[in-house]
């Protein structure tokens, strides 16, 4: 079997711009879509429930802590801390600016915390 000679490659034309960009661009559209269809249930409601933590009692605890957040500061909080989204990426999936969403995340970390030791309390 014969292999190709080097000069072969030279025939073919340049790659354009457009060409070398197509990669990036089906990337990009890729994790969108993935996104798009992980987080089908925004706003956050509350009620989502993991079955794997069905005998964990601290979960339900943080469930419970977290449905007394306001909804906008959960879904920036979920998505932050445990879905791991920067706040970039939170901001276009909620359509806010990044300083909202950092706005989001700081009041809502203290409203978390401030339930939490509710819940904590009154178990």
């Amino acid at each position: 079997m014969a292999l190709p000679h080097r000069d072969e490659h030279r025939d073919r034309p340049p790659p354009t711009p457009a060409s070398l960009r197509v990669p990036a661009v089906l990337g990009l559209a890729i994790d969108h879509l993935r996104r798009r269809r992980r987080f089908a249930f925004l706003p956050f409601s509350g009620s989502e429930r993991d079955d794997r933590a069905t005998f964990d009692v601290d979960a339900d605890v943080v469930r419970s802590a977290l449905r007394s957040v306001p909804p906008e500061q959960a879904t920036a909080l979920v998505l932050r801390l445990h879905e791991g989204f920067s706040r970039a990426e939170i901001a276009q999936l909620t359509g806010v600016s990044e300083r909202v969403v950092k706005e989001r995340l700081e009041r809502g970390r203290e409203s978390f915390a401030q339930a939490y030791r509710r819940e904590v309390g009154a178990r």
